[in-house]
């Protein structure tokens, strides 16, 4: 990675401290990407912790065991410590990472009373601390470190820092990243997407690129649904975005937003007959009209509205629902999705979690029109359509390109999600496809395998024969003939290639002889060479997937291992 050193220099050519500009990206009044932030979870585990797990994991209640346990404690103390030697062996040898003065550690609880570790890295003179937490999650060791500054990720030094601290260490204690548990999923600061129709735009994007989340970034799982995982979910979305471009959320369609809208979550349904003309789809202009508040309320309404009105449609894990589970309440599950806004907050309001009250020393008048002045410094709009990273590098390139995506959709706004799609086979229309390849014996075997998963993961109350959707993706998936995979590894190679690039044209580190897929192309999942592999016909040079497949065959060895393993336990991948 090349690039000027971030921050820029002082007025005596020093840079200042490092953390000087985390009170700027708190600043939810400074949406300008030089001021955004992002918060990153990537997770680590090894076999004993996933015996520890499983043998814990029994019952909700007993999972508490877990997180007392003596050896998964002492792990999480030892990797700490290890971080903390290893920051100041390299400060002493003068090594180019150390970008902070001193590195204190703290062990306190978390939300939950669950023991985590923070390293808190400062900068001489006053400032905030730059914070690396390290907690405990269901299976794994999970950091926790936001916000960090956007800028940060084009400087070489902080890539070596995290690569340094939050992979290699966690190596050494023989801690692995893997598919299966865990996975590296990303939040980026909402206020850089509550302007002009870039929410809008980013998920009518993703709702045309299932690929992202089912082939490329992640693999098909409940965890981070698909926007086009079932025919319901998929038209809910795509009636959000028609009734976004209607004008249906603008304050003169709906009422003036208020800080009461936001605390009590309500008063954010779209607008039955909204007046004509409250959003422009002019290339410049695109977005709501009016003033910087009613864009803000606009984009705000619209947000909490897609929480509802098409994340809450089929979210995973929707038959676990209860108000008595931290992390299956009602007000919780819809966040399995591949783009989650359940952290777009409030001063005010409970955090998402854990129910405290956010900022209470803060909290303006109820009555008060919402402003941008309002946003919790740390709300977000999160990807958890993300795998786990093998190394930072690998981290930092799947986070700058969403960051280089928003500023190409900003250049390019109003984007028209695609009706249908090859890969709906896989998804919304995966019954009907599996019915017309003769799967109908196998269907109505998965319909009451599904009936009897369904009762039993909501306590008997759910009696229904609905298949999850991931079931069905690889069910259709093995069953269709080669021409139909190659088919479908045309589009989603394609899609994904076609995204690289455009976002590339918003990378300042590009340079035209550069190619943007070295550091992607290691995400398309193997199947996809696989049916690529199985073309017979000749193709063109210019045929971006056979020759992205050439690429990938001329550097396959470097390119997989790139890739994190399955598990490193006994299951099976689901498309094995």
């Amino acid at each position: 990675m090349s690039s000027a050193s971030v921050p820029p220099p002082g007025p005596e050519g020093q840079e200042p401290p490092w953390t000087a500009i985390l009170d700027e990206v708190r600043d939810s009044e400074r949406p300008e990407w030089n001021q955004a932030w992002f918060g990153m979870e990537p997770t680590f585990t090894n076999r004993k912790t996933l015996k520890i797990w499983k043998r814990s994991a029994k019952s909700e209640s007993s999972e508490v065991k877990f997180f007392n346990h003596d050896y998964v404690l002492k792990m999480q103390r030892a990797v700490a410590k290890a971080m903390v030697r290893r920051y100041e062996h390299a400060q002493r040898h003068h090594e180019s990472f150390c970008l902070f003065d001193r590195v204190e550690r703290e062990e306190d609880l978390d939300q939950w009373g669950v023991k985590r570790q923070n390293l808190h890295f400062h900068c001489s003179g006053s400032g905030p601390a730059f914070t690396v937490r390290l907690g405990l999650d269901p299976e794994v060791y999970e950091y926790s470190i936001k916000p960090v500054p956007v800028q940060w990720l084009y400087d070489p030094r902080f890539v070596e820092f995290l690569q340094a601290l939050v992979w290699d260490v966690p190596e050494k204690f023989k801690l692995s990243p893997t598919l299966a548990h865990g996975g590296c999923q990303f939040s980026i600061s909402a206020k850089s997407y509550l302007t002009g129709s870039l929410l809008c735009d980013d998920i009518a994007d993703r709702l045309s690129h299932p690929e992202l989340s089912c082939f490329v970034m992640d693999y098909p799982n409940c965890d981070d649904r698909c926007f086009r995982a079932t025919k319901t979910r998929r038209a809910a979305f795509l009636r959000i975005v028609e009734q976004y471009w209607a004008g249906a959320f603008h304050p003169r369609a709906i009422g003036t937003v208020r800080v009461e809208n936001a605390i009590l979550d309500r008063g954010f349904l779209p607008a039955f007959a909204p007046p004509p003309g409250l959003v422009s789809r002019e290339h410049n202009l695109a977005g709501p009209v009016g003033t910087l508040q009613e864009v803000f309320q606009t984009n705000f309404a619209f947000a909490r509205a897609v929480r509802l009105l098409a994340q809450n449609i089929h979210p995973g894990y929707w038959q676990s629902a209860r108000p008595d589970s931290l992390g299956y309440r009602p007000d919780q599950i819809m966040r399995y999705s591949e783009g989650n806004l359940n952290r777009l907050r409030i001063i005010g309001e409970l955090h998402v979690k854990s129910d405290k009250v956010l900022d209470p020393d803060k909290i303006p008048e109820f009555d008060a029109e919402l402003t941008p002045a309002h946003l919790y410094h740390e709300a977000s709009w999160e990807n958890r359509a993300q795998s786990s990273r093998t190394s930072a590098r690998d981290f930092v390139e799947a986070v700058l390109l969403d960051v280089h995506r928003a500023q190409y959709l900003q250049k390019h706004p109003v984007v028209m999600p695609r009706q249908t799609l090859l890969q709906d086979r896989l998804l919304g229309d995966a019954e009907e496809t599996l019915l017309g390849l003769g799967g109908g014996a196998r269907l109505q075997e998965l319909r009451r395998e599904a009936r009897k998963y369904n009762l039993e993961e909501s306590g008997s109350r759910i009696h229904s024969d609905f298949i999850e959707p991931e079931s069905l993706f690889w069910e259709v998936f093995h069953r269709l003939s080669d021409g139909e995979r190659a088919a479908i590894a045309r589009e989603a190679i394609s899609g994904f290639v076609n995204r690289v690039h455009e976002s590339a044209t918003c990378d300042p580190r590009h340079q035209p002889e550069h190619d943007p897929m070295e550091w992607h192309r290691h995400r398309i999942h193997p199947l996809l060479w696989n049916a690529l592999a199985a073309e017979k016909s000749g193709h063109s040079e210019r045929d971006v997937p056979q020759r992205e497949y050439r690429l990938f065959l001329a550097d396959k060895d470097r390119l997989l291992a790139r890739r994190p393993v399955w598990s490193i336990g006994k299951s099976a991948a689901p498309w094995d």
